[in-house]
């Protein structure tokens, strides 16, 4: 093993036992090196059960913008570790390209919590898609049901307006 391996598996075991501010610093030495090895393991870190190592490792894969991890990065808003704690990791979403991922970042906006709302339409606004009429119908669908059952749109009261705003503004499309 080289000397380069050596150190970044020690920075990798040092990441994984480390405070916050320590995660950080441990981070940006691990992203100044670079390479597969690296973004892996901040792809594999999504999965941790601390909090502190998954937001590290969502801000690692923000600053990389290697869109290898966006699926993962999806995978960890969607079908999060805590439900309250992956706005982070939405937030990383906003540096990749979501453009073929049109169903997903909706789920995202009517399904996760408030800041992940607020990327999820970030996102919306800054990205081009690539989204078919059937993609636009299953958007009207999902917020048609999201109206009718306010408990399945996390802090709906509270963002109802603005999700209102970002389908119309894609519903425009549907041919009639």
């Amino acid at each position: 093993m080289s000397i380069m391996n050596t150190n970044i598996e020690a920075l990798k075991k040092r990441f994984l036992c480390s405070d916050w501010n320590d995660l950080l610093i441990i981070s940006n030495e691990l992203m100044s090196i670079g390479g597969d090895s690296v973004l892996f393991f901040f792809i594999e870190c999504l999965g941790s059960k601390n909090d502190k190592i998954r937001n590290a490792a969502a801000l690692s894969l923000r600053d990389l913008s290697d869109n290898r991890s966006t699926v993962h990065l999806f995978e960890g808003v969607l079908n999060p570790i805590d439900p309250n704690r992956c706005g982070t990791i939405a937030y990383a979403l906003e540096t990749h390209d979501c453009s073929y991922d049109f169903l997903n970042v909706f789920r995202i906006l009517f399904y996760s919590n408030y800041e992940c709302k607020w990327s999820a339409h970030n996102i919306l606004n800054e990205q081009e898609f690539l989204f078919s009429e059937d993609d636009l119908l299953e958007v009207k669908r999902m917020w048609e049901e999201c109206l009718l059952t306010p408990t399945l749109c996390p802090a709906f009261a509270d963002s109802k307006e603005g999700i209102q705003d970002d389908v119309d503004s894609y519903l425009d499309y549907l041919t009639d």
